[in-house]
C-alpha cells in the first residue's frame, strides 16, 4: 500500500499566459531537449484546418501551419494548468501525408517529468483520428 500522494490530472490551460507565444515558440522548441514521438496511420483523410481544430480544442493554439506538395505541418503550443505542471510550455509538431494517411507528432517540454503525461494526453487527441503506432 502506497501512501504517496495521487499525481494531479494533466490538463492544459484554455488560455496561454505566454506573451508573444509564436515569438517565443522557436526558442523553446530548440531549447528544450526533451521531446517524445507519436506516429501512425490516419483513420481517413484530414486536412490543415481539421488538424488545428481538433489541437485548438484540446486547448494547443496553433502558431503556424501550412501545407507543401501535399505534405501537411502544424506547430502547435499548449500551457499546463497550475495544478498539473506550475504553468510549463508544451509544445507539438505535426506532420502528416494525408494522401498516404500518416501522421507523425514531436512533442517537446522542458520539464521532464510532464513528458509521459503530455504524451498520453496527445495520443488521446491524436486517437480521434488516428490508428497509432
Amino acid at each position: 500500500m502506497s501512501l504517496a500522494p495521487a499525481a494531479p490530472p494533466f490538463s492544459l490551460r484554455s488560455t496561454l499566459s505566454i506573451k508573444n507565444a509564436a515569438g517565443q515558440f522557436e526558442a523553446l522548441w530548440t531549447s528544450s531537449h526533451l521531446s517524445g514521438q507519436i506516429s501512425g496511420k490516419l483513420k481517413a483523410t484530414i486536412g490543415e484546418r481539421d488538424l488545428s481544430a481538433l489541437m485548438n480544442q484540446s486547448s494547443l493554439i496553433t502558431i503556424a501551419g501550412g501545407s507543401v506538395n501535399g505534405i501537411v505541418k502544424g506547430y502547435y503550443m499548449g500551457e499546463v494548468s497550475v495544478e498539473s505542471g506550475s504553468g510549463t510550455a508544451v509544445m507539438v509538431e505535426v506532420v502528416m501525408d494525408p494522401g498516404a494517411l500518416v501522421l507523425e507528432a514531436t512533442l517537446k517540454t522542458e520539464e521532464p517529468t510532464l513528458l509521459p503525461m503530455f504524451k498520453s494526453h496527445i495520443a488521446g487527441v491524436l486517437g480521434v483520428a488516428l490508428y497509432i503506432n
